[in-house]
């Protein structure tokens, strides 16, 4: 049963209750304005109720094992076991080698960008289970350095933005123009492709939703004014692009033939998220999918070479075999 944030910091403020031989007994009320304050602290409006101690207290004895009894004459709450605390439950093995994974997983990121701010935090998690867990060495965990960190100062700024749905002002280098270009942007959404991180938001000027590389972005000012986002979703936002490109031409039906030696690949990384098998052969596999014709799309399909042959549109089939033979006229 998953534990929310706010639960799990009252199961530790009720262990810690339980454990606390100078006052011991103590009662719902107790813990209740013990969580609270924990919790919120004095100055804030938030309420922790009886029924959420009731339900914590359950849900300690069922999950945890925890030996809470209750004091009739006391009028409170004890461990049965006086050397029960929750920092002393054991982890199964597979539990342990999730956490080891998801330890090495997090400090991976713990140098990058916003995930500085945690890396105190994911430092910690990392020794901790090496010490709970024998110390040994897992450096068999290995993730690809891409080498690409221009843009990821900007990663805290655009998600606060996000969060407070405040616009920014932002100078951003154009490719087209090799120039800085001025936007007022409200960002709705940080999204990685490809060891790269990219905001999709909604430009004021032009009244139009634009995706833009964070590792261009020259200057942000985070303005005073505040958006509402309506009427968008990231989901259906990305549902035809085969990355991180959204056109404002038409989506496309696209067929390729997938040769049937390197089908078992392309199974498992896709050359569109929304490919789905329509033929079957000896020799091939044909897969169908909806998508906007875009450069990602066009190197997907080459980065299998001979493997990948397009059949339509005769659009996409004509960019392809233009790069084909640009590239066989280069080695000529």
């Amino acid at each position: 049963m998953p534990v929310t944030k706010n639960a799990a910091l009252r199961y530790r403020v009720i262990d810690e209750k339980l454990r606390n031989t100078m006052r011991m007994y103590p009662s719902l009320e107790d813990l209740r304005s013990a969580c609270e304050e924990k919790l919120f602290g004095s100055e804030w409006n938030e309420h922790v109720s009886i029924s959420s101690i009731e339900k914590d207290l359950k849900f300690m004895r069922n999950e945890f094992d925890a030996p809470i009894k209750y004091h009739k004459t006391e009028k409170g709450y004890y461990y049965e076991d006086p050397n029960f605390s929750l920092d002393k439950i054991p982890l199964s093995e597979e539990e342990k080698s999730a956490l080891k994974f998801a330890s090495a997983t997090l400090n991976q990121y713990a140098h990058f960008g916003v995930f500085k701010l945690f890396k105190n935090a994911i430092q910690k998690i990392f020794e901790q289970t090496a010490v709970n867990m024998g110390g040994e060495d897992d450096s068999f965990i290995f993730f690809e350095n891409t080498g690409v960190e221009k843009g990821s100062e900007w990663l805290q700024v655009i998600s606060d933005a996000i969060r407070e749905k405040v616009e920014m002002k932002l100078s951003y280098f154009s490719f087209n123009s090799q120039s800085l270009k001025q936007f007022v942007i409200h960002p709705y959404v940080l999204k990685e492709y490809k060891g790269l991180w990219y905001m999709v938001g909604f430009e004021t000027t032009r009244e139009k939703i634009l995706t833009l590389e964070l590792s261009r972005i020259e200057h942000i000012a985070t303005l005073s004014s505040t958006f509402k986002m309506e009427g968008f979703s990231v989901e259906d936002y990305f549902q035809n692009s085969p990355g991180i490109s959204v056109n404002e031409g038409e989506v496309e039906e696209v067929v390729v033939e997938v040769r049937k030696d390197i089908w078992p690949f392309v199974k498992r990384i896709p050359i569109h998220p929304q490919q789905k098998k329509v033929n079957e052969t000896d020799n091939s596999v044909e897969l169908r999918f909806t998508s906007y014709i875009a450069p990602e799309l066009i190197h997907e399909i080459l980065s299998h070479g001979s493997g990948v042959k397009v059949l339509k549109p005769s659009s996409l089939r004509e960019e392809v075999l233009k790069e084909l033979q640009a590239a066989f006229k280069s080695y000529s």
